[in-house]
């Protein structure tokens, strides 16, 4: 279910928010209401996708990982990791999820979406997500810096306290020709050789200008 609404001043109230804990297909509904499409349960067909064009080329990818490429979207990752995509009119995601806790989580929408509107939607959830699931956002005022798709992406990180230790959350939103790519990046506090991890999937991350 997608309800309108904000919480504690980390985004605009008028952008969706997806109650129950945030995981990729909440993002990708309130993607959708924000570009017309209504989801599972709306009236109103969302819009067209553009046709799918292949990605740009990437460095070879290393041992020990593996490499997705589907509906415009690649990225590098860690073998083993189990990989979800959906597409539905015009947002597409894919989302890779190791059981440690690792994510890298893209989504592609048209640019009538700006970056600071994605990035405001992400925030959103990731607030309610935390409330709901009884967790504290205990640093959200980190600024970091990576290279994603070619270029250097500012981002915003939040760390929350879990059962089972910090877990942090990078944000990222930016426009590669005609469409706005939002990137999560999820990972644990004492995850082993994490900025190689990250650093890696940033690098090779590439997306289908359209």
């Amino acid at each position: 279910m997608v309800q309108g609404g904000g919480s504690g001043g980390l985004g605009a109230n008028t952008l969706p928010v997806v109650s129950g804990p945030v995981t990729r297909r909440g993002i990708f509904l309130a993607l959708l209401v924000l570009v017309g499409g209504c989801g599972d349960d709306g009236a109103e067909t969302a819009a067209p996708r553009p046709a799918t064009r292949a990605a740009p080329a990437a460095p070879p990818t290393p041992e020990g990982f593996a490499r997705f490429e589907d509906h415009g979207i690649g990225f590098d990752h860690p073998a083993g990791m189990e990989v979800e995509t959906e597409v539905e009119g015009a947002v597409a995601s894919a989302a890779a999820t190791r059981a440690d806790g690792l994510r890298f989580i893209v989504f592609t929408s048209p640019d009538v979406v700006s970056p600071e509107e994605a990035m405001a939607l992400q925030r959103n959830n990731v607030a309610v997500a935390a409330v709901q699931r009884g967790e504290r956002i205990v640093e959200d005022n980190q600024s970091p810096s990576r290279t994603l798709a070619g270029a250097e992406r500012e981002g915003r990180r939040f760390v929350f306290e879990t059962p089972d230790g910090p877990m942090h959350a990078e944000l990222f939103a930016f426009v590669a020709g005609e469409q706005t790519v939002t990137v999560v990046m999820q990972f644990p506090d004492e995850l082993a050789g994490r900025e190689a991890l990250l650093d890696r999937f940033g690098r090779s991350l590439r997306v289908a200008e359209r």
